[in-house]
């Protein structure tokens, strides 16, 4: 069931990355070869979608609390941020590069802010139901202090 989520998740990736590219191919009049990867258009269209896919599984994960779709949201952030870095810096300008790692920090704070990862699996059943008392060894409850 895990492997199956996995791999439906792999290629739903796959297939709206492909949808971008199909999308920048006709909307954009970028040749469909190899080179259309060096346009500015292309890079800053992967960069957005893959935001947008990453910020969703981070919202998703916590409020559904799925740790693993939280990391893997994670995950998919920090490859955008070295996408930021690595590619994406040599299509913007000085300018346009500073507000798209500003802007970049700003989502994922409030990602962070309104989204925290979610507990661990053995941790939520810790928590889910607090004692009303503390208990001795035998099992009974113990009186409060008073």
């Amino acid at each position: 069931d895990r492997r199956a989520r996995a791999l439906l998740a792999g290629a739903g990736f796959a297939l709206a990355t492909a949808a971008a590219l199909r999308a920048a191919h006709h909307w954009g009049d970028v040749p469909w070869s190899a080179s259309m990867f060096s346009t500015g258009l292309v890079q800053t269209t992967l960069t957005v979608l893959w935001s947008v896919i990453g910020m969703a599984a981070w919202v998703a994960g916590s409020r559904g609390q799925r740790r693993v779709l939280w990391q893997a949201g994670a995950v998919l952030m920090a490859v955008v941020l070295a996408k930021l870095v690595l590619v994406d810096r040599q299509y913007l300008g000085n300018l346009l590069g500073i507000g798209s790692f500003i802007a970049f920090g700003l989502l994922c704070t409030a990602v962070g802010y309104l989204a925290p990862v979610p507990p661990r699996a053995g941790h939520r059943l810790a928590h889910a139901a607090p004692s009303r008392g503390r208990r001795r060894a035998g099992g009974a409850a113990a009186r409060p202090p008073s």
